[in-house]
């Protein structure tokens, strides 16, 4: 981690943001080893290979799940997973790195979501969390489009969590701040963050509403959230049946939430949707529902206005255009009529000459 991340945590435990940085190993690039003290609890959270320990006594169910992810990758069937090149070509694995065709499929489609929905925005400059950034090459992606990206994650473990960091950081030259941490709750000031970014991680809460509102929490009060690749099901379909997943059978949370459910959720965090699709999976773009306290409007009704008014003016002047190419001519057209009506009316006769 670097200095400038202490700006934008808290306290895990008491969400206290005053943090005492000891430094006890740099490297050329960042804070590789030390440890950051709150002052207001006493809460030590250690910096380990330059990722931030945040992840304090964590509820029983996230230290299950985080177990149970070692125990489904970490298996000498995925071992060919445990490679830097493996690492450096997602989401876009070719067919000869992977035994396993299937996974090349699922892996490209996640990929070309995720990237055409970042092609619609300008990062540059930008502050984005991305929630669940596990092997890190989506947080690795942001920064090279030129965000300050923020990759959380429940696994620290290299190859599967945000020590994977190490690769991209030596192969790419890129750089991004790690934190392991509990997207339940998240270990970030209030409003420091311009993009909450996720892609196939909000499935795996049982807790949906609790995640997206801490989402909202750290967000600016102009901040979006851009949640990809998760699953839906339809409103008149039947939830499928996951207790025999091998994910669920390791403890992992697989939840499939009804379309309905996962507008109500965005709603009851404070979000209202911006873009929306469901091609292969839920991709949405969630602005935050803040109200302009001086007006009693929300953003999205001021929005609205401004949207509709912009509208009306753009056909008049294209109007104006069409009806005098020559717009001097035209204006003078109009108020010589004008004033030609108004002398018509007072005296009853046209104006001379």
């Amino acid at each position: 981690m670097r200095e400038t991340l202490v700006d934008l945590l808290q306290c895990p435990l008491c969400a206290s943001a005053d943090l005492a940085l000891t430094v006890h190993v740099r490297d050329e690039r960042e804070i590789r080893e030390g440890e950051l003290v709150c002052e207001s609890c006493g809460a030590q959270i250690p910096i380990h290979k330059g990722v931030v320990q945040a992840l304090l006594n964590p509820p029983p169910q996230v230290a299950a799940e985080a177990i149970g992810w070692v125990d489904l990758l970490d298996v000498p069937e995925k071992q060919h997973e445990f490679r830097d090149d493996w690492i450096l070509a997602l989401p876009f694995i070719r067919p000869e790195q992977t035994p396993e065709p299937d996974s090349v499929q699922v892996w490209h489609q996640v990929g070309r979501h995720f990237f055409d929905w970042l092609d619609r925005f300008d990062w540059q400059g930008q502050r984005v969390l991305e929630i669940g950034a596990g092997r890190c090459w989506g947080v690795a992606e942001l920064a090279r489009r030129g965000a300050y990206a923020v990759g959380l994650d429940i696994l620290s473990h290299k190859y599967l969590g945000l020590e994977t960091a190490d690769v991209w950081l030596l192969h790419k030259r890129l750089y991004f701040e790690r934190v392991l941490g509990d997207m339940h709750q998240l270990p970030f000031r209030p409003g420091v963050f311009d993009y909450v970014v996720t892609t196939a991680s909000l499935h795996h809460t049982d807790r949906l509403e609790v995640v997206l509102r801490e989402a909202a929490r750290v967000l600016t009060p102009m901040g979006r959230a851009l949640f990809l690749n998760e699953p839906v099901i339809a409103d008149y379909m039947p939830r499928p049946d996951l207790t025999d997943s091998p994910e669920v059978a390791r403890g992992i949370i697989e939840s499939r939430p009804f379309l309905k459910e996962w507008l109500g959720a965005f709603r009851s965090a404070g979000f209202y949707v911006g873009r929306i699709s469901f091609d292969d999976g839920l991709h949405v773009l969630l602005n935050k529902d803040v109200t302009v306290r001086s007006a009693g409007l929300s953003t999205r009704v001021v929005v609205a206005i401004v949207r509709k008014w912009a509208t009306v003016a753009r056909a008049w002047m294209l109007e104006l255009a069409r009806r005098a190419p020559s717009a001097p001519r035209y204006y003078w057209g109009t108020a010589s009529e004008a004033v030609k009506r108004g002398w018509r009316r007072a005296f009853g006769r046209d104006i001379e000459g």
